[in-house]
């Protein structure tokens, strides 16, 4: 076997999209999902441009894998970072998500639960990209297809830097074959994750939906920076009405809602009530009896594991539920931490409320009296608002990195419902198979 065969994450992934159009005929998502991964094509059957449905297909469904995950398989990146932080517990006896949630884990080795998130995305970051240069040279060029497949590898960006250890390469299939990626920093992530979003803010034909999903992406990166009045300046033509939605459909082994399917079917996941017995998580089921943000069943029941109980989350109700990638809320969301950051706590506190009224929360935030207590505050807003959409991993990494907090503060702490202690990881492990890269070796940067 090959170097580029053993290369399974992203060498496999990326030609399972560009060996579709040898198999299809149609640009079902169900379909792209189900055939066989021959791995047998050839570079210049995926550059020709007769392909480009299959190829935008291809890249949009290996995103959808990466954000909900694979049913009765692996959680994808809203399950995986809910995990490690306090929105969701283990509740099966897997011992890689079990790591996970205890944040255990060996920087050096797979952990096939984490893995999975890891390798989809890369997959759809290349894919998209393959088709990117497909539409560039077809009479589609610039059109919002075109801008959609440039946010999808902006995303896919932003979700590896904000969730995984920092070193991680980027490569791809090309016209001479395997192009192995040197790592990167996350710094480098977040900024090339820019100017993808910067490429579809740039084509006229995209169309506002896909302009303002382009500037959604462009401020979350320019926020992961530490750059909060640029993130507000990009955000502000966005209308707090706006949601970008990934679909899923039930009747498919693929594509149904993963996140349903392995909390509230094969409860493999439980949804955490309150996290921790030293420092504690956010009591997200303290509030789900007011909260109209927080959706969590109010009994628990029998576990996949059978030794703890099982808490269902309601937001997503059936496999067919779309999830949101980017909304409006999260635009104001994103204005307030910059008016946090320049130190306006009363812009801060009516940016929050106004949200609030608009859900019909009627009792207003109200100033709590220092600096350290706003950032609270905000980090608990954002919290609930984003609930079970793959922000929180990443909010409590920029809590220690952006904020000046320690891992034993933002974390929970402790033992975990079953009585283990917590470990002190903060990110999520590259996969071991990166070492068939010869650009590779470990990661460069594992706290936060």
């Amino acid at each position: 076997m090959t170097k580029a065969r053993t290369y399974t994450g992203r060498t496999r992934g990326i030609c399972t999209a560009l060996a579709l159009p040898l198999l299809l005929g149609a640009c079902s998502l169900d379909t792209l999902l189900e055939a066989n991964d021959p791995f047998t094509v050839t570079p210049g059957v995926a550059r020709d441009t007769a392909n480009l449905t299959t190829l935008y297909a291809g890249a949009r469904s290996q995103f959808a894998l990466a954000f909900a995950g694979l049913q009765n398989n692996e959680g994808g990146i809203i399950m995986m970072s809910g995990l490690m932080s306090d929105e969701l517990y283990g509740s099966d006896n897997f011992d890689t998500r079990v790591a996970v949630d205890r944040r255990v884990i060996n920087y050096d080795q797979s952990n096939a639960a984490s893995d999975f998130a890891f390798i989809y995305l890369q997959r759809a970051r290349a894919e998209a990209l393959n088709a990117v240069d497909l539409y560039a040279s077809s009479p589609r060029a610039g059109d919002a297809r075109h801008a959609e497949l440039y946010n999808i590898a902006g995303f896919s960006l932003i979700m590896l830097a904000e969730n995984f250890c920092a070193g991680i390469p980027l490569s791809r299939i090309t016209e001479t074959g395997v192009e192995f990626g040197d790592p990167r920093s996350a710094t480098e992530l977040y900024q090339l994750a820019i100017t993808h979003f910067d490429a579809a803010l740039a084509m006229p034909n995209a169309g506002a939906r896909q302009h303002d999903l382009a500037r959604i992406g462009k401020a979350r990166a320019q926020n992961d920076l530490g750059e909060f009045a640029a993130a507000a300046q990009t955000i502000a033509p966005v209308q707090t009405s706006f949601t970008y939605n990934i679909e899923y459909a039930s009747g498919s082994f693929y594509t149904p809602n993963a996140i349903f399917n392995m909390n509230n079917e094969e409860r493999r996941f439980g949804v955490s009530q309150q996290e921790g017995t030293v420092n504690r998580g956010l009591a997200f089921g303290a509030r789900a009896a007011t909260d109209p943000r927080i959706s969590i069943s109010p009994t628990p029941v029998q576990s996949n594991a059978g030794d703890v109980q099982a808490w269902l989350q309601l937001k997503y109700p059936s496999q067919s539920a779309p999830v949101p990638l980017a909304t409006g809320i999260e635009a104001r969301l994103l204005e307030a931490e910059a008016q946090l950051n320049r130190g306006n706590s009363n812009a801060y506190l009516a940016t929050l409320n106004a949200l609030r009224n608009g859900a019909g929360i009627t009792v207003p935030l109200v100033d709590p009296g220092t600096p350290e207590a706003r950032v609270n505050q905000f980090f608990e807003e954002r919290a609930y608002w984003l609930w079970l959409t793959g922000h929180r991993l990443s909010d409590l990494r920029r809590l220690i990195r952006q904020y000046g907090r320690t891992q034993e503060t933002v974390f929970p702490t402790g033992n975990t419902m079953r009585g283990v202690p917590y470990g002190t990881a903060v990110s999520l492990p590259i996969p071991f198979n990166e070492v068939n890269n010869p650009n590779y070796t470990t990661c460069t940067e594992r706290g936060a």
